[in-house]
């Protein structure tokens, strides 16, 4: 069981490292592809080392996050490809959030919601990830090549530990396979500056960490607050970038988003942990 989740980590930050080491020395498009390809084949190496194979449509909404990372990859590499048209980007995304919601949730839609329930869960739930979405593309455009990754390894490591705490450990290892992933990436990025998330890594991103932020909350106990929580993280980590905030030294601006983004992320965590403690009627104190 050890074996297995250390393979799960080290095969993503293998397969995303040398994808864009090999990518990143063609064109100026290489990195970008290597990204998004990297943290997809990265990520589903790591499911693929916990679980094996899931299938072309598993039964299991949370073994199609498998599925959703190369979704995220397509939306990926397109965003690469069509450089600087961001209406059709932003279309693109937005149909990627509806597939993971579709995807996910379609269970969830035939037997718990009723009446109007899904098409207002279905709505908050589209707009929770474009919110996560917008500012994690933000971050990725404005900042050096490594700190997107380097905050995106802590708000993922956190999200780990919260959903291992929300009673699936299987969720937090996929979480850290992609965490594994990002954290090769920075690696490369800081060899080489030309090494961005964006484009193209901020796609798989968002449909493989909002999948599980949503299979955590609906099929274990993540709380709600903590699934907030983790979404809003991007955003967090830009305000220490806004305003007169972002005159300060670059390293004092990084140092403020992570304690920003750690804030966030560390209030999640307590709330998964406070939310799943046993309560003094679960114990049996007769002897």
């Amino acid at each position: 069981m050890i074996q297995t989740a250390i393979l799960a980590v080290l095969l993503p930050a293998i397969l995303a490292g040398v994808l864009v080491l090999i990518l990143s020395r063609r064109d100026d498009r290489g990195p970008g592809l290597g990204i998004a390809l990297g943290l997809a084949l990265g990520f589903a190496a790591g499911q693929v080392a916990l679980v094996g194979w899931p299938g072309l449509l598993p039964v299991d909404a949370t073994y199609r996050v498998f599925h959703l990372a190369f979704a995220g990859a397509v939306v990926g590499i397109c965003e690469v490809l069509w450089k600087g048209k961001a209406p059709l980007l932003w279309a693109l995304r937005a149909a990627l959030a509806a597939l993971v919601l579709g995807f996910l949730l379609r269970s969830v839609m035939e037997h718990t919601w009723e009446g109007n329930a899904d098409v207002l869960w279905l709505s908050g739930l589209f707009v929770a990830v474009l919110v996560f979405a917008a500012p994690l593309e933000h971050l990725a455009r404005t900042t050096r090549g490594f700190e997107a990754p380097l905050l995106l390894v802590l708000l993922i490591s956190a999200g780990s530990a919260a959903l291992v705490l929300g009673h699936s450990a299987f969720l937090g290892q996929l979480a850290g396979s992609l965490a594994a992933a990002l954290g090769a990436v920075g690696v490369v990025a800081l060899m080489r500056p030309s090494v961005r998330l964006a484009p193209g890594g901020v796609p798989v991103v968002t449909a493989v960490f909002s999948a599980l932020v949503l299979c955590g909350y609906f099929f274990a106990t993540l709380p709600a607050t903590s699934a907030v929580l983790l979404a809003l993280g991007p955003a967090a980590a830009a305000l220490g970038g806004v305003g007169p905030l972002a005159k300060r030294p670059s390293w004092q601006v990084l140092v403020l988003r992570v304690v920003l983004l750690l804030v966030v992320a560390g209030v999640a965590v307590y709330l998964a942990y406070t939310g799943n403690a046993p309560s003094a009627d679960e114990y049996d104190y007769s002897y």
